[in-house]
């Protein structure tokens, strides 16, 4: 088997926090979603702890876009190009992604 070249990639840790200065009470929950299969309460649960969005902007509503959008993007976006996933095996401790995509096979000459 024969791998694609790999020209960017971008890799996120987990925030760490050190003596409280982060708050932690988000990962229990992120992690029960990650679990259950559903990305996008678990990127919405995040995004709200960490006040990326404005406080203003209900789950509710943010939930149901955000997995629009990851529907979407993966009907449109190039299997080379497609984002990770998260896996259930990991845990917001761990900070662990796996990637969703394998590779094309190559078409036969001939």
């Amino acid at each position: 088997m024969t791998l694609p070249r790999v020209d960017k990639i971008a890799v996120y840790e987990p925030p760490l926090s050190e003596h409280g200065s982060i708050p932690t009470s988000w990962i229990p929950r992120f992690d029960r979603e990650v679990a259950l299969g559903k990305p996008a309460a678990a990127l919405v649960t995040f995004v709200k702890a960490d006040n990326l969005v404005p406080a203003y902007l209900p789950r509710w509503l943010l939930v149901p876009l955000i997995a629009l959008y990851f529907g979407w993007e993966k009907r449109t976006v190039r299997p080379r190009m497609s984002p990770c996933r998260i896996s259930s095996r990991c845990s917001a401790s761990t900070g662990c992604w796996s990637r969703s995509w394998t590779p094309p096979s190559k078409p036969s000459r001939g």
